[in-house]
């Protein structure tokens, strides 16, 4: 469950999660993580929340979209959240306004716990989780 508190990050008008379990836990299992999108309503409470399995998750204003947002400001089809080698990964679906996360603007990047992802008007956040209640490091992908 996404439990919020009230630290801000810079560049992104969202509360960050946390889990109980934070910092990471030493020698965590990457079969073990579960992570899940999060969508933050206008007060920066969770609208909704989806697990992040091994198919691709797209998010956009569109039909075609996993998870339908009612914001103009999106594209069709945005971004897409996926598991790529042992991490969760974000990719812009080539968007009209781009996809932020911690405020920067990214075409692809390594996803980690508690980051702030924006695109258009509409805030997520990620969080990641192993069973042993830690979270992972984040990496840019070039």
């Amino acid at each position: 469950m996404c439990q919020l508190f009230c630290n801000k990050l810079p560049g992104c008008y969202v509360y960050i999660i946390k889990h109980p379990g934070w910092p990471l836990a030493p020698g965590h299992d990457d079969l073990n993580v579960m992570a899940s999108l999060c969508l933050l309503d206008e007060d920066g409470g969770t609208a909704g929340r989806w697990e992040i399995s091994n198919e691709p998750l797209a998010v956009g204003r569109g039909e075609a979209a996993d998870i339908v947002v009612a914001d103009d400001s999106l594209s069709r089809r945005h971004f897409v959240v996926m598991r790529e080698g042992g991490r969760c990964v974000i990719k812009d679906l080539n968007s009209a306004n781009g996809t932020f996360v911690d405020g920067q603007p990214v075409r692809a990047a390594a996803l980690r716990h508690s980051d702030c992802i924006r695109a258009g008007r509409t805030l997520f956040v990620f969080t990641e989780q192993d069973s042993g209640g830690g979270t992972r490091p984040a990496a840019i992908i070039p």
